[in-house]
């Protein structure tokens, strides 16, 4: 696990539209780093097997959910392989689509913002430098953040208009390559 969890000492950030530059450097606030960059995956099953130790913790994954009761004393669920967990909390992070949201009729508001996320793994010439990079641009920012899985490779997450998203998606590997050179993000 080690060499997917990395700590950053410094986080360069800069507009694209202007000359405005900041970088936080760990050292000069006294501490050893600012922050880690780490795999979901490493997270996921660090947590899982964290609360495997705990008696009164039962991680149930996947689990279908088809039926709620609830009680003044407890809530009662039923999923379609026929298991029956009873608690007296119930919190619903079942995802975006929850079941358990829609059951008790909790009502979100959401918008369309007409922009998509795009996560890509890219390969570098020089190595991150324990460095979080963000380039803002009108379109949103561009994070190259060093989330690595080896020196030189790191994976990338930005927000865009969801018609160039798609476009991007969907772009041979040459036309990716291009758009995650820094100069193309002017």
């Amino acid at each position: 696990h080690s060499k997917r969890i990395n700590p950053y000492t410094k986080m360069r950030v800069w507009d694209a539209e202007g000359s405005g530059v900041i970088v936080f450097d760990a050292h000069e606030m006294g501490e050893a780093n600012l922050g880690y960059m780490i795999e979901d995956n490493i997270i996921r099953s660090s947590l899982i097997e964290k609360y495997s130790h705990y008696e009164n913790i039962d991680y149930v994954c996947p689990l279908n959910i088809v039926e709620l009761k609830e009680t003044s004393e407890s809530i009662t669920l039923m999923s379609d392989d026929g298991r029956i967990i009873e608690a007296s909390l119930l919190i619903a992070a079942d995802g975006a689509d929850s079941w358990l949201r829609t059951a008790k009729h909790i009502d979100i508001k959401s918008y369309d913002y007409q922009h998509t996320a795009i996560v890509a793994t890219v390969h570098t010439s020089l190595p991150h430098q324990n460095t979080a990079w963000q380039r803002f641009l009108p379109s949103g920012p561009r994070p190259l953040d060093g989330e690595c899985f080896a020196a030189r490779r790191r994976r990338c997450r930005w927000r865009s208009h969801t018609r160039w998203a798609s476009s991007f998606a969907s772009a041979s590997t040459a036309s990716a390559t291009r758009f995650a050179r820094p100069h193309a993000w002017d």
